[in-house]
């Protein structure tokens, strides 16, 4: 609860498939063969492209609604608009369809959603992908304001190091399909025997 963790990996290591598993939406084709997924509570995963897995007819604040629908409410819940607000999307942009979203406003869409569904645990395929720097820094710190105040816990897949470094608290490393280091994410950094992990995480102590 309210944990981040990071995982990383070289491209085509298995982060993806990784994120999509743990929430049993595995693409055509692929199964789990082996092992075990325990879940707990409820999830959401938000894709690199999260305006392409909004519904294109509806409005950012109808979009919310929808999910919010999937979850029985309470007293306290907060409301769609207020949790449109919430991830920082004004009023004025309420009533815009996914693909006149920026990429950083689709993804707080996306965001508000989740949590509209009564999500424990959300997980997000290379939240900072193909944002400007100020961009990505402004999802980083919405990201890391979530997890603490609503004590969610957030798993990103992502090649994104200063979000490694500045958001996450443990780091899962893959190569070839399977996890090959597992840790706090400075003890990775500075002391892993395997040179592939060290080269991952170069910046994390600077």
């Amino acid at each position: 609860k309210g944990e981040r963790v990071g995982i990383v990996g070289a491209s085509g290591a298995g982060k993806t498939v990784l994120t999509r598993a743990l929430v049993g939406v595995l693409p055509k084709g692929l199964s789990v063969t082996a092992g075990t997924v325990e879940r707990f509570g409820r999830q959401t995963l938000i894709s690199q492209h999260p305006a392409s897995g909004l519904p294109p007819l509806l409005s950012a604040l109808a979009v919310v609604a929808e999910a919010a629908r999937w979850h029985p409410r309470t007293a306290g819940d907060p409301s769609p608009e207020s949790l449109l607000e919430e991830m920082g999307i004004a009023p004025s942009a309420f009533g815009k369809r996914p693909h006149q979203l920026s990429g950083g406003m689709a993804r707080r869409v996306a965001l508000a959603a989740g949590i509209a569904t009564g999500a424990d645990v959300v997980l997000l395929d290379e939240p900072t992908s193909g944002l400007d720097a100020l961009v990505a820094a402004d999802v980083q710190a919405l990201l890391l304001r979530i997890a603490l105040e609503r004590e969610l816990g957030i798993l990103v897949a992502t090649h994104d190091r200063r979000l490694i470094r500045d958001f996450c608290s443990r780091v899962i490393v893959l190569r070839g399909g399977r996890v090959v280091a597992e840790g706090e994410v400075r003890e990775l950094a500075a002391g892993h025997a395997d040179p592939y992990v060290r080269e991952l995480l170069p910046e994390v102590l600077s």
